[in-house]
């Protein structure tokens, strides 16, 4: 995915994931941050590689556990659904449409939910803003 950012999450995964049962943690809406770019979306995401192996305990291996925080700037056309405890995903897409329209919209993005969270909409710019180890135990912090 040529996103700024997103080379960091292909070096955590080997390449890019599909986000299939991710979890959506956080989704934050802003309405004009950072400044001058209008709304905005910063969205926390879990990801990890599945594998078929399995620890002794019984739980699945899931090696890579990650968040991977994205930042959508110029949020249009936003549908969201269904936000709830757990927000697991089917897929993430982020989709360049910039062929398709004339406006200064250039992404598509759907967080296709599984369980919980299914949201839709346009943007301007996709950054991946960050992606660490995750254990489930650190705390998040508004900015």
């Amino acid at each position: 995915m040529n996103i700024p950012g997103g080379d960091d999450i292909v070096r955590a995964f080997g390449d890019w994931p599909s986000f299939h049962d991710a979890e959506v943690i956080r989704f934050l809406l802003e309405s004009n941050e950072p400044p001058g770019c209008g709304p905005s979306i910063v969205a926390d995401i879990v990801v990890f590689r599945r594998t078929d192996h399995i620890h002794s305990d019984g739980a699945a291996v899931l090696p890579h556990r990650s968040l991977v925080s994205f930042l959508f700037t110029g949020v249009d056309q936003l549908a969201l659904t269904d936000f709830g405890h757990q927000n697991m995903l089917w897929e993430l897409s982020i989709t360049d449409i910039r062929e398709r329209q004339m406006e200064s919209l250039k992404y598509e993005i759907h967080f296709s939910g599984s369980l919980g969270l299914d949201a839709k909409f346009l943007c301007r710019t996709v950054s991946v803003e960050g992606v660490r180890p995750w254990d489930g135990g650190q705390k998040r912090t508004l900015p």
